[in-house]
């Protein structure tokens, strides 16, 4: 049931909804491949189905949720293995998108890299992993974008997207502030226009996300 307190503090219902079953994927009191039963969770937490559906979809937004025809929400599983191979492909190719941006990247630009990257790391302070995932990809999507490579952009976001990548800060939010520091260094690589450390900032910093799924794949796996 929901508390008084609870509601005090989130606005909707739809954000109760959210706010409880993500803390139990993260949990692993529900595991991956988990079926989530809506009119179980709404007698729960006492409310109409409607809300839970809308929390749900916030959860498929985030990568921590999957609909399927016929059978419903059902927590999203991920291979370990096909995970590594995605974000070293990955790292490869950011790699490349960072590198061929430099030339594009001018001052005006570098400094809303700045600033994108200040407000994350106010989000990351916040521990609002939810508004830090889509405010990460927005940076990325703008530098990579500066390449000038559009089959290249294309390449990166089709493998960015359904891949638990935003979920990634909500099981390890130490993550944010470590992704906050790695983003000034890129920065400062992109500013001394130096493609070959640029290349190398991006690649590792993939790699290091890569690395957290293994955690992630033990921690959830019921």
């Amino acid at each position: 049931m929901v508390q008084e307190n609870e509601a005090n503090v989130y606005t909707t219902k739809s954000d109760i909804v959210h706010k409880v079953l993500k803390q139990k994927i993260i949990d692993g009191e529900l595991a991956m491949g988990e079926s989530i039963n809506i009119t179980k969770i709404a007698a729960e937490l006492n409310i109409s189905i409607i809300p839970v559906r809308e929390g749900l979809k916030r959860l498929e937004t985030e990568g921590l949720v999957e609909f399927f025809p016929h059978k419903g929400a059902q927590v999203k599983t991920f291979s370990s293995t096909k995970i590594k191979e995605i974000y070293d492909i990955r790292a490869v190719l950011e790699g490349l998108a960072a590198r061929e941006a430099i030339a594009h990247l001018d001052p005006d630009k570098i400094e809303q890299l700045k600033v994108m990257n200040e407000q994350m790391r106010q989000y990351a302070n916040e521990a609002d992993d939810e508004r830090f995932g889509q405010a990460n990809k927005d940076f990325h999507r703008f530098m990579y974008q500066n390449a000038q490579y559009p089959t290249l952009f294309d390449m990166i976001f089709n493998l960015w997207e359904g891949h638990w990548t935003k979920a990634i800060f909500a099981f390890h939010p130490e993550r944010m502030h470590d992704a906050v520091a790695e983003h000034d260094a890129i920065i400062q690589a992109i500013e001394a226009k130096d493609g070959v450390k640029t290349e190398q900032l991006v690649r590792a910093h993939k790699l290091k996300t890569a690395k957290l799924f293994e955690t992630i794949s033990k921690e959830t796996k019921g």
